[in-house]
C-alpha cells in the first residue's frame, strides 16, 4: 500500500506582551489547515468480482475489504477551522534559571471530513519546565507537555479514519531543548 498525505496551514495571529504577575505573553490566532491524502492498494480490487462474494468468517471478501477501506485516510480534501488563544509565563527563580509555562487553548471544526466517530470539538495543551541560560547566547530547556485529546488541532497531517479513534485520549511528552541566538 502507497499513501501520500499533505497538509498546508495558514495562521493569522495577534500577538501581544503584557507586564502582569502571571502572563508575559498572550496570542490569539485564526487559522485554517487543508489537509488531503491519495493512496494506492491492490485489496481495491477485492471489492467486486468472483472473489468478493467468497465467505470468510460469515461476511463476504468483499464486505471485509470495503470496511478496511472506509478506515483509510479518505481521498478528498478536508479542512480544520481553528480559533484560539496562547498565555505564556516566565518566572524568574535565580539569575540564569526560569520556571515557564506554555498554556494553549483552541476550538477546532472540521469542513468535509467524514468521521468514522464523533470527533473533538477542541483541544488544549500545556507545556512547562525549567530554561537554564548558558553563557550569553545559549539556553536549555527540560519540559513537559500535556495534552487533552491527542494532538488534535495540533498535528493535523496525523487526524484520519484510521487514527480518529486515538484522538478522544490524553498525550503527553517529554521535551527538551538547547536553543542558540545569534
Amino acid at each position: 500500500m502507497m499513501i501520500d498525505g499533505m497538509n498546508q496551514e495558514l495562521q493569522i495571529k495577534l500577538i501581544k506582551a503584557l507586564d502582569i504577575n502571571i502572563i508575559d505573553e498572550y496570542e490569539v490566532y485564526i487559522g485554517f489547515s487543508e489537509n488531503k491524502f491519495n493512496w494506492l492498494s491492490p485489496i481495491e480490487e477485492l471489492t467486486s468480482g468472483f472473489i468478493s462474494n467468497l465467505s470468510f468468517q460469515g461476511s463476504t471478501i468483499g464486505n471485509l475489504v470495503s470496511n478496511e477501506i472506509r478506515r483509510l485516510p479518505q481521498r478528498n480534501k478536508w479542512i480544520f477551522y481553528k480559533l484560539g488563544i496562547n498565555l505564556k509565563k516566565d518566572f524568574v527563580l535565580s539569575k540564569n534559571i526560569y520556571f515557564f509555562y506554555d498554556f494553549d487553548y483552541r476550538l477546532i471544526e472540521t469542513d468535509g471530513y467524514e468521521a468514522l466517530n464523533s470527533t473533538p470539538k477542541s483541544n488544549m495543551s500545556i507545556k512547562s519546565g525549567l530554561k537554564f541560560s548558558l553563557l550569553d547566547n545559549f539556553t536549555l530547556s527540560i519540559s513537559a507537555s500535556l495534552f487533552k485529546n491527542n494532538l488534535f488541532g495540533y498535528e493535523d497531517i496525523s487526524f484520519t479514519q484510521r487514527s480518529e479513534h486515538q484522538f478522544d485520549k490524553a498525550f503527553g511528552s517529554i521535551n527538551s531543548s538547547l536553543m542558540y541566538k545569534f
